[in-house]
């Protein structure tokens, strides 16, 4: 018996019979059973024992604060800015994970990473108050319910044209061939990046030559731009042997959700699970007392002074032209406590 779809939707009882000689499946059977999910049904008295027995049992951890936040970060896409419209793909929540994701894995010993990917099925809740009250104590199960797989992260070498190969099986490619290989993504899948790296694309390109431009920049403490590396410019990689450290998650990494780029990466280091990197990185934004000694802007959309990066959606290479106008992009406010 196993789990189908997801969160327990559907159970799949499997069927098989298996050469007790050779070890192999020679013939399989399933069947699949929607779970009713109905509040008025009447649990099971032995499996809700042990649900509660568990449930009291990771209480502790589960309650323990993880950050005070002062507004939400959604795990909604953002919209496009006009006259381009529709939404980016990127996602506060999404944006959040990347940077824990390469706040993990950027020191030596760690991985080294430069940029952090996300694909946006990884991000599966909201962090915010439930009543829209705040401020509000996220707790380590609220960071769960967010990222309740348990991935690993998993930080590679990739190169410029990998870079910008994977970016393009972000979009459906009906079987395109990228210099990586083919792509098979099946619907818009925009990958949620770590702030520094950004990227636009033209919807109206034909498939595997829809990325325009990619970037890579550092910033100073104060949110002042230190450096600008282009990876893509125009549609073309400028330097196709450029190499880039990357952290993904396992499933990822594995060629998941179609992204089969990632699993050419070189050098892979395997590194802590994806919820514990994002319990780290909010650790700053934990108080440990009552008292508050500053505020700190946590900008999730990235318009803010320490967060420059730009996600753009663009209707065409020509009203691309590479300058179109930086989103103004509201920042959610995180509390940090010493």
């Amino acid at each position: 018996m196993t789990q189908g779809g997801s969160y327990g939707r559907v159970v799949t009882y499997l069927d098989l019979d298996v050469d007790i000689l050779s070890g192999d499946v020679v013939s399989s059977r399933f069947k699949n059973t929607l779970v009713d999910r109905d509040a008025s049904v009447t649990p099971h008295y032995g499996v809700q024992a042990v649900v509660e027995a568990y449930a009291s049992n990771i209480a502790p951890l589960a309650e323990q604060p993880a950050a005070t936040l002062l507004g939400p970060a959604l795990n909604v896409p953002l919209a496009a800015a006009a006259p381009v419209g529709g939404v980016t793909g990127e996602k506060p929540a999404g944006d959040l994970m990347a940077d824990a994701m390469l706040a993990a894995t950027s020191e030596p010993g760690f991985g080294e990473a430069r940029i952090a990917l996300l694909n946006p099925g990884g991000a599966r809740a909201d962090y915010a108050s439930p009543n829209g009250s705040y401020p509000f104590v996220l707790s380590y199960a609220d960071l769960y319910k967010a990222q309740p797989f348990g991935n690993h992260l998993v930080t590679m070498s990739l190169t410029a044209q990998q870079l910008k190969d994977a970016l393009e099986m972000q979009f459906p490619g009906g079987g395109c061939v990228t210099p990586s290989g083919v792509n098979r993504q099946s619907a818009v899948k925009v990958l949620q990046p770590s702030n520094g790296f950004s990227f636009s694309w033209s919807a109206s390109a034909p498939a595997c030559r829809k990325i325009v431009e990619a970037s890579l920049t550092v910033y100073a403490a104060d949110g002042a731009a230190l450096e600008r590396e282009l990876i893509v410019s125009g549609g073309e990689v400028v330097n196709p042997g450029a190499v880039f450290r990357v952290t993904v998650n396992d499933f990822m990494a594995g060629g998941g959700d179609n992204y089969a780029v990632f699993a050419l990466g070189g050098k892979p280091l395997v590194g802590i699970r994806d919820v514990e990197a994002t319990l780290r990185y909010l650790a700053r934004f934990r108080s440990p007392s009552a008292g508050m000694i500053r505020m700190r802007l946590f900008c999730m959309r990235r318009g803010c002074l320490s967060c420059r990066k730009k996600l753009l959606l663009l209707p065409s290479a020509a009203q691309a032209g590479l300058a179109s106008k930086a989103l103004t992009w509201a920042c959610t406010i995180v509390s940090v406590f010493e």
